[in-house]
């Protein structure tokens, strides 16, 4: 038996201090179980970037399946964050202490399975992962329009962002 998991993190309006979503599906045994959340926003006072979000939406991923598979289980991942992979593949290093943390969160989780592969795919490749952020990033602006749209008019992101995500303009 085989798990494979897509995983998605982004940071808008603005990298670094915008809002960080994380997303993720996982396809096992027949069943496709979808996850996304926010891990923070600039707006809020939080530190957020891309890469954290990223991590974040592979942790989360990877902790749904320790709770759900056997250590057994073939567990092939796919993200399109080139760093991540790399950084996971033993490519790259990590510089960041920002990310530092959630890159060894992430190999400690990884270790739990004794048959894992991660690999890098095109963006067109994790749109199913990518949707989960994009809810998350969604949900959030309309529920927080008001403080959103005073934070990051300010700083001149926000109109753009917004009209893309269907949001009412600035």
């Amino acid at each position: 038996m085989e798990a494979v998991v897509y995983f998605d993190g982004l940071n808008e309006p603005v990298n670094p201090g915008g809002v960080a979503c994380w997303g993720f599906v996982v396809e096992f045994d027949g069943k496709k179980i979808e996850g996304n959340g926010v891990l923070g926003a600039g707006m809020n006072g939080d530190y957020t970037t891309n890469n954290m979000a990223e991590y974040t939406g592979l942790i989360k991923a990877l902790e749904f399946l320790k709770g759900m598979i056997g250590r057994d289980v073939k567990v092939k991942i796919y993200g399109d964050s080139q760093l991540v992979i790399f950084q996971l593949n033993g490519l790259y290093r990590v510089k960041s202490e920002n990310v530092r943390p959630l890159y060894q969160k992430a190999v400690e989780l990884m270790s739990e399975f004794n048959d894992i592969e991660i690999h890098w795919v095109p963006r067109e490749q994790n749109k199913d992962a990518d949707e989960q952020t994009r809810k998350a990033f969604e949900g959030f602006v309309k529920e927080n329009w008001e403080k959103y749209k005073q934070y990051y008019a300010k700083i001149g992101w926000a109109r753009k962002r917004s009209k893309d995500a269907g949001l009412p303009i600035l």
